[in-house]
């Protein structure tokens, strides 16, 4: 195995370009939700180290230095899906690398079983797992009921994930769409 290809400094920067909107050297708020993998409880509980509830530019570059240590090219991922309570049999589950992840790594993509597991693979070579990195979720497929998931779960999706680096791995995350950390628009600085 060949170790990830994390540009430390290039992806932090376009992490701070991006999110960072007062220039703070620390994301918090409206801030941490740009980018949804940064927001989940998962995430923030590992990388926010004095636990004052924002991330400072240290923090995430505390945790890229870290993924790039481990050397894991992938890990093992799983994830229930469910909405409204019930789960999303037959969903297809995507991950598309956020933007700032400069495009070192690729997605990855499942297809949920009858009670909404999701097994993920690398797209290209159907490598078990997905690469470490930032992460928007993108489900689409049917509910319980027969109607469609709501396409707001789809394309462009708000929803957020994170893979390795230190952070928790669950054996199979249990995904509600509807209580999921998303992303949200920052709120305009004067």
């Amino acid at each position: 195995m060949i170790p990830p290809p994390v540009d430390v400094r290039a992806i932090l920067s376009a992490i701070m370009e991006q999110a960072d909107k007062d220039q703070s050297d620390s994301l918090d708020g409206d801030e941490l939700s740009v980018i949804p993998a940064l927001a989940l409880q998962t995430s923030l509980g590992v990388l926010d180290s004095n636990s004052d509830k924002k991330l400072s530019r240290d923090e995430i570059k505390a945790w890229l230095e870290q993924v790039k240590k481990d050397g894991y090219t992938r890990q093992e991922a799983s994830i229930y899906i469910r909405f409204r309570g019930q789960p999303a049999a037959n969903a297809s589950v995507k991950l598309v690398p956020e933007a700032c992840m400069g495009g070192t790594i690729e997605y990855a993509v499942g297809t949920s079983d009858e009670q909404g597991l999701a097994y993920l693979t690398v797209h290209t070579g159907g490598q078990v797992g997905a690469h470490c990195g930032l992460y928007r979720l993108e489900v689409t497929g049917k509910q319980a009921n027969g109607k469609p998931i709501p396409a707001e779960y789809g394309q462009g999706s708000p929803l957020g994930y994170a893979v390795g680096g230190g952070l928790p791995g669950v054996w199979h995350d249990k995904v509600d769409l509807e209580t999921w950390p998303k992303a949200s628009s920052p709120t305009p600085r004067p």
